[in-house]
């Protein structure tokens, strides 16, 4: 039996972004028609599935959670793991829900309470069908949004190599690199180059603050360089990152590692995070 839910609308900007539908059995079918192809639509519920096709397969009643977004794509979660129990690509032939009734004697649905909400889709392109019967709905909501196709990524260490490789100038002026990933027997240096008076620079990569771990490890690749080479006075070391404290400057420096400043985010801009809002904002701006 379907539960009764206060229809609740949650307003931001004065546009509806959740809309929690209420589950009045007799309209159930012609509310989710109406956001259909325009609102990605979540069903929590007790169900059960068949997917048929080249195999078969059943699940029986669970508790699930169903989501159909807007290009048609079919997702149905369990309550736990990363992956969907079932799904469906985009572009089904038919899409469509309707109420059963589930009683012996078959009367009128809007005479009983004895009813399902059933969603069939049929590819007939690979002759599959899939079936998601729902027992008792807890909820029901549509939702919409902005979209954005842009995705910004932060660079990983590899791209920063990449980098500067290309723009060696950004370490200091006249500067070569001349290795990568250069093999110790306590791991591998990210970059090696030579500076304008013939130096060998050691050269460790970080992606933002440096961390005592990576001073202690830079220490230790110029200990190892400088007993493999033998050669101390033609040895720099370096690590470069985006902030240092204070404490670790000095510690590197006591070491005779240099440490240089670049502001990675800058190079390889990521997503800006935005102040989180509370939910009596929404509010706020629209009473």
């Amino acid at each position: 039996m379907l539960s009764n839910l206060y229809e609740f609308t949650l307003m931001t900007s004065n546009k509806k972004y959740v809309i929690d539908i209420d589950l009045d059995y007799e309209n159930i079918v012609q509310k989710i028609e109406h956001f259909l192809g325009k609102f990605l639509l979540e069903i929590y519920g007790n169900c059960s599935a068949v997917f048929d096709g080249r195999i078969k397969s059943t699940l029986g009643l669970g508790d699930r959670l169903l989501i159909i977004k807007i290009d048609q794509t079919i997702l149905l979660h369990e309550l736990r793991s990363l992956k969907p129990i079932n799904w469906q690509l985009p572009g089904v032939g038919k899409l469509e829900f309707k109420l059963i009734n589930s009683g012996e004697n078959k009367q009128d649905i809007k005479q009983t309470n004895n009813y399902l909400l059933e969603l069939y889709t049929f590819r007939p392109k690979t002759n599959e069908s899939f079936t998601v019967v729902f027992e008792n709905i807890y909820s029901l909501r549509a939702i919409t949004g902005r979209e954005n196709s842009e995705i910004n990524i932060e660079g990983n260490e590899a791209d920063m190599q990449s980098y500067l490789v290309q723009n060696p100038s950004l370490i200091e002026d006249d500067i070569k690199i001349i290795n990568r990933e250069y093999n110790t027997p306590i791991g591998k240096i990210d970059l090696i180059g030579k500076d304008k008076n013939g130096k060998t620079v050691l050269i460790e990569l970080k992606k933002s603050l440096i961390t005592p771990a990576d001073a202690f490890q830079i220490v230790r690749y110029r200990e190892i360089i400088m007993k493999i080479w033998n050669k101390p006075e033609n040895i720099r070391s370096m690590i470069i990152g985006s902030k240092i404290s204070e404490k670790l400057y000095f510690y590197l420096k006591e070491h005779e590692i240099e440490f240089k400043e670049i502001k990675w985010n800058e190079i390889f801009p990521s997503i800006p995070r935005k102040k989180k809002k509370k939910l009596n904002d929404f509010f706020s701006k629209n009473t």
